[in-house]
């Protein structure tokens, strides 16, 4: 008996071993290469991050090779694009390029394991929930019995380096973890256990319904009292995600009470769709295009395309293909990436609140405005947009960037360092560290007196400590000024520590 359940739980895991072959290489390759890069001193890390990147797209490349039929052209195209991508993933935007390559590969193997399966929607997610849910009761159980034993032999038997806590996560990511995830997408012949259904039926659908009548009755006060608050699109979102799985779920179970309602599940979404589109309208005429506004655009697209699915009674999960051409658009396609558009509309409102004046004859909402803009382009690749303002006006919105009134006699000054790669070749080890009131040694805070006081920088942003420098790659801090005197209020200072 004890050797038959034993059968059935290595059966599954022998057939996945033998159709991903080349994945779990490359898992053991990343293990590897992570921990090595985990190990190795700061100096060394470019090297193994390139190598790291590389890794894991061709793991990626692997998972698709191996859950779909490929010719051998594809299998080039897609080792060549890996290796390309991994060593330019530092650069704009072939940064974005990598997450299209792994997004679209993953949601491209996972609806392929779903087709082969020739399983109904429901069912199919229903044995997926349950597999995750079974594989990480176990993965839970390792990392607290793993850490456990580490904790007590480090502190009665032998001292370990930090780092091999660290270690053990990456093993367990690797070679634990994420095959799992993909065992759960690939070993869906169990039955569905009555308590799923169960939980469906008596847990789930209930919510669903609860949450889209609160959303029509919001819908009411809209009509008769205000407009969309800047939260329901977001708290639309949600629905639609929880809601597309409902409409996934609901053939799974029968319940006298909705069964004749729930094939009308899906037409009560159009409602919260028109105040989404409504509240996501209003949003973008008052401030542009930003990237949480451009993928809101692209989800109500697919919105609409689920609903037309189901209108037409196809397969809701095939709204996989027209999400991959989202995705191919929103990180690849050139100037209407999600990146290049929302820095060209934020440009474009910047010229509008300015219109031709200088910086410092905006009145205080527009300078806000105006540097908050500025601040965005600056963080988000838009240099060429930059150029485009005088040196003067640029200088005018760093100044006002970095001080500005809050109150009566109250200021805030914050500050982050233009270059955050830090020379550590004089040094032996380099840890992250971030202070809060009271938390941090005189020098630092006389550190933070000099800056605002004078507003110069101090050599290579270097604090020297006792045994150690400090890097301060940012920091802000409320003061007032009484009588010619500077008194901090509060203050976060981050940075590194460089040990000697």
């Amino acid at each position: 008996m004890i050797k038959n359940k034993l059968s059935k739980l290595i059966e599954p895991i022998k057939g996945f071993l033998k159709q991903y072959k080349i994945t779990i290489v490359m898992l053991f390759v990343i293990c590897v290469l992570g921990i090595l890069s985990n190990e190795t001193k700061i100096d060394k890390w470019d090297y193994f991050n390139n190598i790291l990147i590389i890794s894991i797209l061709l793991c990626i490349s692997a998972i698709t090779l191996e859950s779909v039929k490929i010719t051998k052209w594809g299998v080039v195209i897609l080792t060549i694009v890996s290796i390309v991508l991994g060593f330019s993933y530092d650069n704009s935007p072939y940064s974005r390029w990598c997450y299209a390559f792994v997004i679209i590969n993953l949601l491209y193997s996972i609806y392929k394991i779903y087709t082969n399966k020739k399983d109904k929607p429901g069912s199919y997610i229903i044995k997926v929930v349950q597999n995750y849910i079974k594989y990480m009761i176990i993965y839970v159980i390792l990392q607290i019995g793993i850490n456990f034993i580490l904790l007590i032999v480090n502190y009665l038997i032998i001292k370990f380096n930090n780092n091999i806590y660290l270690d053990i996560q990456i093993i367990l990511l690797c070679l634990y973890f994420i095959p799992s995830m993909m065992l759960s997408l690939s070993n869906t012949n169990a039955k569905v256990f009555k308590f799923s259904l169960g939980t469906i039926k008596y847990l789930l659908i209930p919510i669903y319904m609860v949450a889209t009548t609160i959303i029509y009755i919001y819908a009411v006060k809209i009509l008769f009292i205000a407009f969309p608050s800047n939260e329901v699109f977001s708290i639309i979102s949600c629905i639609y995600v929880y809601s597309f799985v409902i409409w996934l779920l609901k053939d799974e179970v029968h319940y006298k009470v909705i069964d004749k309602y729930k094939e009308y599940f899906p037409y009560t979404f159009i409602i919260l769709l028109i105040i989404q589109v409504i509240s996501l309208f209003m949003r973008i005429s008052n401030y542009g295009i930003t990237p949480s506004r451009y993928f809101g655009m692209f989800l109500v697209i697919i919105e609409i395309i689920s609903l037309i699915y189901y209108y037409k009674k196809k397969d809701m999960l095939g709204i996989v293909y027209p999400l991959i051409i989202i995705v191919f658009i929103s990180l690849v396609f050139p100037f209407v990436n999600y990146e290049q558009l929302s820095n060209f509309s934020q440009f474009n409102r910047l010229k509008i609140i300015m219109n031709n004046n200088s910086f410092d004859s905006l009145s205080l909402d527009d300078k806000d405005n105006v540097k908050n803009i500025y601040n965005y382009l600056y963080l988000n690749n838009g240099d060429k947009y930059l150029s485009n303002i005088s040196d003067i006006d640029k200088k005018s919105i760093r100044e006002y960037s970095h001080v500005y009134n809050d109150y009566d006699n109250n200021k805030y000054y914050s500050y982050d360092a233009d270059k955050l790669r830090i020379d550590v070749s004089a040094y032996r080890e380099i840890e992250p560290v971030n202070f809060y009131n009271g938390e941090s040694s005189k020098e630092i805070k006389n550190f933070i007196l000099i800056w605002i006081t004078k507003d110069t920088l101090h050599e290579d942003n270097v604090i020297s400590l006792d045994n150690k420098d400090l890097y301060v790659s940012s920091f802000w801090c409320y003061y007032s000024i009484k009588n010619g005197k500077y008194n901090i209020d509060s203050y976060n200072v981050s940075g590194y520590y460089l040990y000697k």
